[in-house]
């Protein structure tokens, strides 16, 4: 089977709650040298037509749309009064299913990626499908494993139930929601857990690209420890061993780098000072993973 294009994508996370198309661009702009990339957009309520045209502004596109993540529903953001609250406030920022098809048309983007929360009954499932019927044309709908136990295999199922559906579907998983299924455990992870479950993860994608047409991956690189891999202690040869796994994948399509700031940082804009050392540290941590046959 010839492989599909990859496509990698920076996520707009980097630039929190409000963070302008311009502010994302900056920040990845040495980036450039190293891999060709678009946005993934994180779906704030607040978005419109304007900002695709920002985008393409800054001679950049948009590759895919984050839809709703269903934070206050998911395994450890339910696990105190003060994360429930938290996963609300989110919630309730982000765009509900309905306005997807828009924005997908508005962006003409490569895929949609909702959470696998979302489409967790029959219900969720038919509601979810009749929604992509608005999809821009080549549009794939890309359901994500959250850190619930056992939610790849859910998401892998939510995948089948769409595609008999005529959705056309796929599976991204995010390596730091696996790693902590994993682990069944809701702790940041260090490098020693990184490393001790790395193995059972890699399994577990072989057996999920087997399972599915199309395959994406969130690899979260950033300063949000809750969310993040331990990149900056991680070993290479982790990664020299999952990009020799993804090789061997026909159905890989595309690469997303998250890269949430930390949490006290995520309503403001990125100061200048922040800025000069976000840019370093991205075109470092890239050129690993570049190094490494990441991306």
């Amino acid at each position: 089977m010839p492989r599909s294009k990859e496509i990698v994508s920076v996520s707009s996370d980097i630039a929190g709650l409000f963070g302008r198309p311009k502010d994302v661009a900056e920040v990845y702009s040495d980036c450039q040298k190293i891999v060709d990339f678009g946005f993934e957009v994180i779906c704030w309520r607040g978005i419109n037509t304007n900002y695709f045209d920002d985008v393409r502004s800054l001679g950049l596109r948009v590759n895919g749309l984050h839809g709703l993540v269903s934070a206050v529903r998911e395994s450890y953001s339910g696990s105190s009064l003060a994360n429930r609250i938290k996963g609300r406030i989110v919630d309730g920022l982000m765009v509900g299913t309905n306005r997807l098809p828009e924005l997908s048309t508005a962006s003409r983007a490569s895929y949609v990626l909702i959470h696998q929360r979302l489409v967790d009954s029959p219900e969720s499932v038919n509601h979810v499908a009749e929604a992509t019927h608005g999809f821009y044309r080549d549009t794939i709908l890309m359901v994500e494993n959250v850190c619930n136990r056992g939610s790849i295999d859910k998401t892998v199922t939510a995948v089948d139930q769409l595609s008999e559906r005529g959705v056309v579907a796929g599976v991204m998983i995010d390596l730091v929601h696996l790693l902590k299924d994993m682990a069944n455990s809701p702790d940041n992870l260090s490098s020693r857990e990184t490393q001790k479950h790395w193995n059972r993860a890699l399994s577990m994608i072989d057996s999920v690209a087997g399972r599915v047409k199309t395959l994406g991956f969130h690899i979260p690189i950033g300063l949000n420890q809750s969310d993040s891999l331990p990149i900056e202690t991680m070993d290479r040869q982790l990664w020299i061993q999952f990009a020799q796994l993804l090789a061997k994948c026909p159905g890989v399509r595309f690469k997303t780098i998250e890269n949430q700031r930390p949490n006290a940082r995520t309503p403001f804009l990125i100061s200048r000072q922040e800025m000069t050392l976000l840019k370093e540290r991205n075109y470092r941590l890239l050129s690993q993973l570049k190094e490494a046959g990441v991306i």
